[in-house]
């Protein structure tokens, strides 16, 4: 049987425009439908395909590691070409012990957008999990991306490679819990429904508030964000009625002008209060005024204050890229090491009976000439002296898994010294 090799072809963030990269998303149910097609067409032993936002990417295992490129490459293109123009720069591969080490650092968070973001190990999980329903992905991209997910966890664990926060949204949530230390209690209002108004909500909903509001020039879309997040809505503009009851206001709006202004503020926050008004403004322009710092009692963080916070996590993840990478190091090795022990197996095994057959047949032969009492330590003494004698020839034979055509001869020649092959063409006991 030839010899199997990991490949990896497809098209991310670093090479394509987001605007391209969409023309090649699939859906999961697209993957599904996609897969046993794929593995036919070109005759795959096994395939997996993963698509997200940022990236799509075959893994297949290749009995002819570069036509298979050209090949995936070519139905990348075509697949893209319905919607929009890919173009071959756009299109990226790796092979061998380099699909490896790119696997392992996309499911780490090394190759992603986002520097150390932990998604991708769900989404790749997923790819996965479809790839095994159809039976596309079975014993080798198991065995692969199983030690991709070990190389993920450890890195999540030994490292802080997915410390701390790495978006605005997230950020603004830090800061609201340096201000409250526990939100349960906190009532929160958001301004704006948009992607980042709601990306805010949805971080907010994680740590459970005492409440949360909506306002949005569209309620409908207030409205739907409310229901997604179990919170309630006030109309666009009368957040001033329910401003003093707010522990903590984000404002995320397109507004040319400001919304929330010092003189609002002032009204809504009793003077000589003990409770403190937190603002947020991640919007652009600004729509809190500055001023709204003269009130007693109120903190404002703009969108600079967030970015800063953002920049200085992703410079300590940034640190340990090195320490992610020595683990990735670690794992491949062990990954190939048993990778290569399986390719010996057989042979292996093959020696080990052989020398059973002839320990147990000299055992037999000289048994009668002693007591039979003496035969468990025989068994014993003979068994030990098999076993050192093929200690150091196992230990070599375990280093030729790697199927080169050199180790193949030194494989085959070594089958020819312990006469395993007089065996095998005799039909003598091997399977």
């Amino acid at each position: 049987m030839a010899d199997q090799q990991l490949i990896v072809v497809g098209s991310s963030h670093k090479v394509a425009p987001l605007r391209l990269l969409e023309s090649l998303a699939f859906t999961s149910q697209e993957v599904a439908a996609i897969l046993p097609d794929l593995q036919q067409a070109y005759a795959l032993p096994e395939v997996l395909l993963l698509s997200t936002c940022n990236r799509t990417e075959i893994y297949a295992m290749s009995t002819d590691v570069n036509a298979d490129v050209v090949v995936l490459s070519e139905w990348l293109i075509q697949r893209s070409q319905a919607r929009t123009q890919l173009d071959p720069q756009h299109i990226y591969d790796f092979k061998g012990d380099a699909a490896l080490d790119h696997l392992m650092r996309v499911i780490c968070g090394l190759d992603s957008m986002m520097l150390g973001e932990t998604e991708i190990a769900g989404q790749v999980q997923q790819a996965l999990d479809i790839a095994r329903e159809m039976n596309t992905g079975r014993n080798h991209l198991v065995q692969t991306f199983s030690a991709a997910f070990r190389t993920s966890k450890r890195a999540r664990n030994e490292t802080a490679i997915n410390a701390g926060t790495t978006s605005v949204a997230s950020a603004a949530v830090h800061l609201a819990r340096r201000v409250f230390s526990d939100l349960g209690r906190r009532r929160v209002l958001i301004v704006g429904a948009g992607e980042t108004g709601s990306l805010v909500a949805r971080h907010f909903t994680a740590h459970a508030p005492g409440a949360l509001v909506v306002a949005n020039r569209t309620r409908s879309r207030a409205e739907a964000l409310a229901r997604e997040v179990g919170g309630s809505v006030v109309s666009f503009g009368k957040w001033a009625e329910v401003l003093p009851t707010i522990d903590i206001a984000v404002c995320a709006t397109q507004s040319p002008v400001p919304l929330i202004t010092k003189s609002l503020v002032a009204e809504a926050v009793r003077p000589g209060g003990a409770r403190p008004l937190l603002l947020v403004d991640i919007s652009l322009p600004h729509n809190i005024e500055t001023s709204v710092m003269d009130v007693e009692n109120v903190y404002l963080h703009d969108i600079n204050d967030l970015t800063r916070i953002v920049e200085k996590n992703l410079s300590k993840r940034a640190k340990e890229i090195p320490n992610v990478e020595k683990i990735i190091s670690e794992e491949k090795k062990n990954l190939l090491s048993q990778q290569a022990t399986q390719k010996v197996g057989p042979f292996i095994k093959d020696l080990r009976r052989h020398f059973e057959d002839v320990r147990q047949k000299e055992v037999d032969r000289f048994i009668s000439k002693f007591d039979e009492q003496d035969r468990p330590l025989a068994e014993r003494l003979t068994r030990d002296l098999v076993n050192k004698l093929l200690h150091d020839p196992m230990v070599e034979i375990r280093t030729l898994g790697n199927q080169s055509q050199a180790n193949q001869d030194r494989l085959a020649w070594a089958r020819r010294l312990f006469g395993l092959d007089r065996i095998s063409e005799s039909g003598d006991r091997n399977d």
